[in-house]
């Protein structure tokens, strides 16, 4: 993969024998979204701000290194009154209910995201003292579980009781254009400090150039007046380590548009903590100790679009996700109040995933009816995850997604809580397993692995129009439905 500064890094992983880094990805884009930007944030739908920025279908924006494409599914507009009840009505497979959530409560955590306050995974313990569901290694499950400092999760039922995959309210999958002007930072203290004066409206240009530190940003625009920070590949924020920190920290700051510069060298990437109706689109982050781009704390209805991601997990590689959605029900006492971490119906599309140690893509358990589209996975890289994709919410919609090199199935579902991994909807999703079983992998479930593992079924639905690609690989362990 090329890159537009220099990548120092750690020594080469171990790679599947025969893959290549680097994939074509213009099949990545064609089946994304056209249309504006419509969120529903804190009970309002203002639509975009014309003067303020153009919104511009993806494709007609340059995707380096992607070739341009085009968006042909248009999401629909978001209910301008959030509810706390069941999503929509009787969607069927393949179609689209509707409805929102409120979500509930604010996690924080120590900005230095220092070893005592790291992402718990799959295989946590259950309130009963045992241990449920998980990758399926059962050794690294009991590994995973974090001990609860916080007080003890409770499961409390919501809107996951009935939900049914969805795409009406949804943000639309379409990019952003930053608009003229602003202010022009160049270095670290610039940067802070137009951060710290930033109010609904601003627009924060990073100049080329190295940001050192790491950086947070704690005002929210609104959605009319987003606050910007853009900048080219040639802006990189270097945290300076993989145990130092977040690169860029959303704070509880809602309505912000990141826009195309690159995050390196951090423990975590980009973490959005309570963030509503925010735009993650084009950035590179790479080089990261843990995740790259992680959504949490009742994170609601934003975008994360056209990222590359890559060379996670070099400080533990079971936390090396590319892009993670919510918080283990370890920690949903930290995230969610010690209820479900709601970070619901956000949109994870067109972004080129590849190097990660972990899944490329972790929604967890306490996250409802999101949208994961289009999106292009290469699992050569993975070492301590059993799939690219790992969905344990509810009510998701996994749909034209494209990976190769699978670790050992290519998409799976668990169900860690009780109501959490049911109902989500594969579609269209091309899945290449010609690649062997990564060795970490080759004696899970006796070496059998498929396409799409649902484990258990839960009510997830794998439509026939889903392919995969592999000597004696089944698409699911489950029927596939005609559409």
């Amino acid at each position: 993969m090329t890159s537009n500064y220099p990548q120092p890094g750690p020594p080469p992983r171990r790679r599947v024998p025969g893959a290549v880094i680097g994939f074509g990805v213009g099949v990545v884009v064609t089946a994304l979204a056209a249309g504006g930007i419509a969120m529903a944030v804190n009970g309002s739908d203002d639509g975009p701000n014309p003067a303020a920025a153009t919104t511009t279908p993806v494709g007609s924006i340059p995707l380096t290194p992607r070739t341009q494409g085009s968006f042909p599914m248009t999401q629909g507009g978001a209910d301008p009154t959030p509810q706390t009840g069941a999503l929509g009505g009787g969607a069927q497979p393949g179609s689209v209910g509707s409805g929102n959530s409120n979500g509930n409560g604010n996690g924080t955590e120590d900005p230095t995201g220092t070893a005592g306050s790291e992402t718990s995974k799959n295989g946590t313990e259950s309130t009963d003292g045992s241990t449920a569901g998980g990758t399926g290694n059962d050794q690294k499950d009991q590994e995973d579980q974090e001990e609860q400092r916080d007080g003890k999760p409770q499961n409390t039922p919501g809107i996951e009781a009935t939900a049914k995959p969805s795409t009406d309210g949804l943000p639309a999958v379409q990019m952003v254009e930053c608009p003229a002007g602003g202010t022009a930072v160049s270095n670290a203290d610039t940067l802070k400090a137009a951060l710290g004066a930033a109010r609904p409206g601003a627009v924060i240009r990073l100049q080329d150039g190295v940001y050192e530190g790491t950086f947070t940003l704690t005002a929210s625009g609104t959605s009319e007046q987003p606050i910007w920070v853009c900048g080219g590949r040639g802006a990189v924020i270097d945290a300076g380590g993989v145990k130092s920190g977040y690169g860029f920290h959303l704070d509880k700051a809602s309505n912000v548009r990141l826009v195309g510069f690159a995050v390196q060298n951090a423990q975590k990437g980009v973490i959005g903590d309570g963030t509503s109706g925010s735009i993650i689109q084009q950035l590179k982050v790479s080089q990261t100790g843990d995740e790259a781009i992680h959504l949490r704390a009742a994170s609601q209805r934003n975008l994360v679009i056209g990222n590359e991601v890559s060379d996670t997990g070099n400080r533990r590689d079971k936390f090396g996700e590319g892009i993670y959605i919510g918080s283990a029900v370890s920690n949903w006492c930290r995230y969610g109040g010690c209820q479900p971490d709601r970070s619901d119906f956000n949109v994870v599309a067109g972004n080129q995933i590849s190097d990660t140690t972990s899944e490329a893509v972790d929604i967890k358990e306490g996250t409802v009816g999101g949208l994961l589209i289009g999106n292009s996975f290469d699992g050569s890289g993975t070492t301590a995850a059993d799939s690219w994709v790992d969905v344990k919410g509810t009510a998701w919609t996994i749909k034209d997604n494209t990976g190769r090199v699978a670790p050992l199935d290519g998409f799976q579902t668990h169900q860690i809580e009780e109501r959490w991994g049911e109902r989500n909807l594969f579609t269209g999703n091309k899945i290449d397993a010609t690649n062997p079983p990564a060795p970490e992998q080759a004696d899970e479930n006796d070496g059998e692995r498929f396409g799409i593992a649902l484990r258990p079924d839960g009510g997830n639905t794998v439509l026939c129009n889903n392919t995969v690609t592999g000597p004696g690989v089944p698409l699911s362990n489950v029927e596939c439905r005609r559409g």
